[in-house]
Parts: structure tokens; C-alpha cells; sequence
């Protein structure tokens, strides 16, 4: 069996939806067969020590008090937003613009 391309995911915001995403991203290739392997890289949350606990809750590898350090790190792939919705558009269009 070959290993599959990784997706490594950056995960900004750490409250109930966030941890929804996070379980679904740990859980989704066990349940359907992607062509890639999600790797939950980095969390982004409201400071770096919220980030640090939340990561290591959540199961991030890494984390970030900051979400444009996510949106500009080059090895996340892909970003996943799910801090309150009025702060969506700024995190978006960051992470559109370094093209993911």
C-alpha cells in the first residue's frame, strides 16, 4: 500500500465549530477513501497560549496566536475558518492571497 499525499490543514479558531472540524478532519479517511491523507498541522486561536492548549487538545501539531502566521505559513495547504463568522472575510481573503 502506498502512503498518500498529505494535506496539511490549518485550523483558525478553537470553539465548538472549530473542534467539530478538527474531529472531522481526524476522522474523514476512515470513513471515505481521498486521494490525500489530512494532517492537522496548525491551529490558529486568540493568543498564543489558548493556541498552544487548544493544539494540543485538538491534535495540531503545531499552533499560532496570530492567523495571519497560519494563512502565510507555506506549509499548510489547506485553511479552515471557523472563528466567528464577522471575522471570516479578513482570514479568507488572507489565505486566498497565499494561495490556499
Amino acid at each position: 500500500m502506498t502512503e498518500k499525499p498529505k494535506l496539511r490543514v490549518g485550523l483558525v479558531g478553537a470553539g465548538f465549530m472549530g473542534r467539530c472540524h478538527a474531529n472531522a478532519f481526524r476522522s474523514v479517511s476512515g470513513l471515505f477513501d481521498l486521494p490525500l491523507d489530512p494532517v492537522a498541522e496548525m491551529l490558529a486561536d486568540v493568543t498564543d497560549d489558548v493556541a498552544v492548549h487548544n493544539a494540543a487538545a485538538l491534535g495540531f501539531n503545531r499552533s499560532t496566536g496570530d492567523w495571519r502566521n497560519l494563512c502565510a505559513d507555506p506549509t499548510i495547504d489547506l485553511v479552515a475558518v471557523t472563528a466567528p463568522n464577522a471575522l471570516h472575510e479578513p482570514i479568507v481573503m488572507a489565505a486566498l492571497k497565499a494561495g490556499k
